[in-house]
């Protein structure tokens, strides 16, 4: 007896070490490794090749991610005792979830700011301590963790279960063929029970039952995500300006994160009573709701982006050509040119004449003779050709000493800052600057104008300081089980994740629409067709009990109550960023 005892207490610590392991593997050495990576990659002194940095780090996050995320569900399911804690398990989750959107809000607010507001390496952005502090906090983690594992409830893992379901669909398959017209049975994984045992194969059965449903799911995912990518492009063109707060384009995913702890209670307390008095009670329900609810925020997008594309610039395209000539003199002008509708046109002083459609085809010079009636400029004649390229804007800035041509681009700045090019028109050289009033004229942009330059930079407001002397002042602003099987649940759901994410990436390089708002459209049709589609596998689906609990296998037209959901749904609905 004593030595069976030793036995079971050194297995129960070899089952702790391995489960620890399973977990601390795939945070401290990949998961952490990757962040730590990144972090390296950026920065700038110690040239290294950050894209390759990115890309292994990433991939290093990846594969954490997908280690983690389901061990640590199940893990958290596996601290209580069903049904009898069923509602416990529920706080649990409801906890869980707040504490990730409570890490994912924190996350999305306070990076940008380590990003661009904090200065290192000589640079004005900080992309090392951006990554460096997730890296830490995953260690700081790992620790915690570790802190707590004697706490923890550890059951037995079922060995390697991917081998063993698929042995056990491979024999099913291999004795139906076998035995189909002598032994016929009622479903085709009975006849793996010989060989399986039957829980075994009522447990595929309901793996099956649940992974149905989760067919659906990469397109909803896909979607989703788009807040990661379409949505905080779509911020890059707007101020940023939500009541007092300016919030950078890449922290409008934050609003996702702080909705869903507002929420959480809200459902709890008002929306679920209220949903229950009109018939929608059942898990499977409030997901296609939820879902067709994605799609009409979609549609809000879209009507949004048309309103947007009415600030959006005209880009030049195949076969045309755009010309701008700014005029910098203090006196008007005359121009004669021989270019289509525009013989005969005037520029004021300081203003520009401005035309975004003339036809090129190849490329073509078109004259021009420019003079002006001011006694202060009458000696001051420009003459010579404009030279367009089709696809092609070309601008031209009058001086008091030439007229310089430069290549022009109007479209806005990928990252959502404000674009400035300032032309000067001075006797002599002159230092001229832009300094932010609100960083104590710390973050100086020095000699910004040089005639042609185009710089973005950061909104704030500045006094532009020519030689010292401020001469004006401007602000610049910004242009979301089976109980051995719940590894295996959430990791089909964190597949489902990973697949929406690559219909995200075929989506955005397949440019289907060169119209956002029609993308935006497209995406709420998707995701109407994707949530009928989970509607009618959601009516066909059959809820079931816990192990050890009795409830019999009852169909989703019958009545079920909040406590028969599925134990994989339960868990397996959260988003964890």
């Amino acid at each position: 007896m004593e030595k069976d005892s030793k036995a079971d207490a050194l297995a129960s610590v070899i089952l702790k070490t391995a489960i620890d392991l399973t977990i601390l593997i795939f945070t401290s050495i990949v998961y952490a490794f990757g962040s730590t990576m990144m972090s390296i990659g950026a920065i700038p002194t110690l040239n290294i090749n950050a894209t390759a940095m990115t890309i292994v780090g990433l991939f290093l996050i990846a594969i954490g991610s997908g280690g983690i995320k389901p061990c640590v569900t199940a893990l958290g399911a596996d601290q209580f005792k069903l049904p009898e804690q069923l509602k416990a398990m529920a706080t649990y989750f409801s906890l869980f979830y707040f504490a990730i959107n409570t890490g994912s809000m924190i996350s999305t607010l306070v990076t940008p700011i380590l990003r661009q507001d904090v200065q290192c390496f000589d640079e004005d952005t900080c992309f090392s301590l951006a990554f460096g502090v997730p890296a830490i906090l995953m260690v700081t983690s790992i620790i915690i963790f570790v802190a707590g594992k004697f706490l923890y409830v550890l059951k037995p893992p079922a060995g390697n279960m991917l081998v063993r379901v698929s042995s056990c669909i491979a024999n099913a398959i291999s004795e139906r063929r076998k035995k189909r017209k002598t032994n016929p049975r009622e479903h085709w994984l009975d006849y793996a029970e010989e060989k399986h045992g039957k829980q075994l194969v009522t447990e595929i059965k309901t793996l099956f039952n649940v992974l149905v449903l989760y067919i659906p799911l990469p397109v909803f995912w896909a979607l989703f995500d788009q807040q990661g990518s379409r949505w905080t492009f779509q911020a890059t063109r707007m101020d940023g300006q939500v009541g007092a707060l300016n919030l950078k384009p890449d922290q409008m995913q934050v609003i996702n994160p702080a909705l869903i702890l507002i929420f959480i209670p809200l459902y709890d307390i008002v929306f679920y009573p209220l949903l229950s008095k009109i018939g929608i009670r059942r898990p499977l329900q409030k997901l296609t709701l939820g879902g067709c609810l994605a799609g009409v925020a979609f549609i809000v997008s879209a009507i949004l982006e048309i309103q947007l594309s009415k600030t959006y610039p005209i880009i030049a395209e195949a076969g045309e050509s755009q010309l701008r000539i700014f005029n910098g003199m203090p006196c008007q002008y005359s121009v004669t040119t021989n270019i289509p509708n525009h013989a005969n046109f005037v520029i004021g002083s300081m203003e520009a004449f401005t035309e975004r459609h003339i036809a090129v085809e190849n490329t073509r010079a078109f004259t021009y003779s420019m003079t002006s009636n001011d006694p202060a400029c009458s000696e001051m004649i420009f003459a010579g050709n404009f030279n367009l390229e089709s696809a092609k804007a070309v601008s031209y800035f009058m001086n008091r000493n030439e007229m310089i041509e430069f290549d022009d681009d109007p479209e806005k700045a990928a990252n959502g800052y404000p674009v400035v090019r300032v032309l000067a028109n001075t006797e002599t050289e002159r230092t001229i600057s832009f300094q932010d009033i609100h960083d104590d004229y710390n973050k100086r942009y020095d000699n910004v104008t040089s005639r042609i330059k185009r710089n973005e930079i950061w909104p704030s407001t500045y006094d532009i300081v020519v030689n010292n002397v401020v001469v004006e002042q401007y602000e610049l602003r910004l242009g979301g089980s089976p109980e051995s099987m719940k590894s295996v649940i959430q990791s089909a759901w964190q597949l489902t994740v990973g697949v929406g994410n690559v219909i995200v990436t075929i989506i955005a390089s397949a440019r289907i629409f060169d119209s956002q708002t029609a993308e935006f459209f497209l995406f709420a049709g998707l995701m109407f067709v994707d949530m009928a589609i989970f509607a009618i596998l959601a009516y066909r689906y059959k809820y079931v009990g816990g192990v050890g609990d009795d409830k019999k296998t009852t169909n989703t037209e019958e009545n079920e109550t909040d406590n028969e959901k599925p134990r994989a749904l339960s868990s397996s609905n959260l988003k964890e960023d």
